[in-house]
């Protein structure tokens, strides 16, 4: 029942990641272009959602059957695309993702010029999302999810 529960809360909360990853990339892009002075919040928004969110992924990857054939067999786990994505590919494409925006936000905080400092979490926030559409399961892959699970 806790999976179930936690799965839920996964994949409606993957929109609250994208959408706040959309903002945040737009409104870095806007601030970089403006040169705009002072902070966003969206930009913590977006990092707050997206640590919330890779908690939960972890939590799900070790309750899920597939950690244990993984952990016994990664051989047979490697041979099998669906359960290759949700136990590698998935996983990593994310923890990039989550690196790439937290890096971009540490470059920001440090740069000595802050259009630099913008420049850098608004290339970094837009990579780092796009790296989130792209590992996403879409419906159209072996591997996917329903959009909005019930």
């Amino acid at each position: 029942m806790a999976y179930r529960s936690l799965l839920l809360l996964h994949s409606w909360m993957r929109w609250a990641v994208v959408i706040a990853g959309i903002v945040a990339a737009v409104v870095a892009i806007a601030r970089w272009r403006k040169a705009a002075e002072g902070k966003s919040r969206s930009g913590l928004i977006y990092i707050i959602l997206l640590d919330l969110q890779l908690l939960g992924g972890v939590v799900l990857l070790l309750l899920t059957p597939w950690f244990a054939t993984l952990t016994t067999s990664p051989g047979s786990a490697m041979k099998n695309d669906v359960l290759r994505y949700w136990t590698i590919e998935h996983g990593f494409g994310m923890l990039v993702a989550i690196a790439v925006a937290h890096v971009g936000r540490v470059l920001e905080r440090k740069a000595a010029d802050p259009r630099a400092g913008r420049k850098r979490v608004a290339i970094a926030f837009a990579i780092s999302i796009l790296i989130i559409l792209i590992t996403m399961p879409w419906p159209f892959m072996k591997y996917a999810r329903p959009l909005l699970r019930m």
